[in-house]
C-alpha cells in the first residue's frame, strides 16, 4: 500500500480505498498522480473453489514510522471482503486504509507492517 506524496498542512487523513482511489480530509493535500499511490494487492492461493474469510488489523494496532515520527493506519478495507477461490485456486485481494496525518507532520519515508489473515 502506498499513500504517495502529500502535504500535511494542519493535519487530517489520507485514505486509499481498496479500489485504489485516494482522498484526503482536513488540511492534508494529496499531490502527484498515477503510480505514486495505490492499494496493496495480494494473491491468495489454495484449494480450488474453497471459501475464505479475511481478518484485517484492528484500529490502533498499525503505526507507520520514519524512525522518529509516526502516523497511525486505521480503517482497513478489502475487496472482496470474503470470497471463494477460483477454479484454479486463486483470488486477488486488494487492501486500503486511512492514514492519520498530524499537523506539520515531518516529510519522510514512513514504513510499517501489518498482518492480513486468510482463513479457508
Amino acid at each position: 500500500m502506498s499513500f504517495g506524496n502529500f502535504v500535511a498542512g494542519n493535519g487530517g487523513t489520507l485514505t486509499i480505498s481498496s479500489g485504489g482511489v485516494r482522498s484526503s480530509t482536513g488540511g492534508v493535500v494529496a499531490i502527484g498522480q498515477g503510480a505514486t499511490f495505490g492499494a496493496a494487492s495480494f494473491l491468495v492461493s489454495g484449494t480450488r473453489n474453497a471459501s475464505y474469510t479475511l481478518t484485517l488489523p484492528a484500529n490502533g494496532t498499525v503505526v507507520l514510522s520514519d524512525g522518529t515520527h509516526t502516523m497511525a493506519l486505521n480503517n482497513f478495507t478489502v475487496t472482496p471482503p470474503n470470497g471463494h477461490l477460483s477454479g484454479g485456486g486463486t483470488q486477488t485481494i486488494r487492501v486500503g486504509a486511512t492514514l492519520t496525518v498530524g499537523t506539520g507532520q515531518p516529510a519522510g519515508n514512513y514504513t510499517g507492517t501489518y498482518s492480513l489473515t486468510v482463513n479457508y
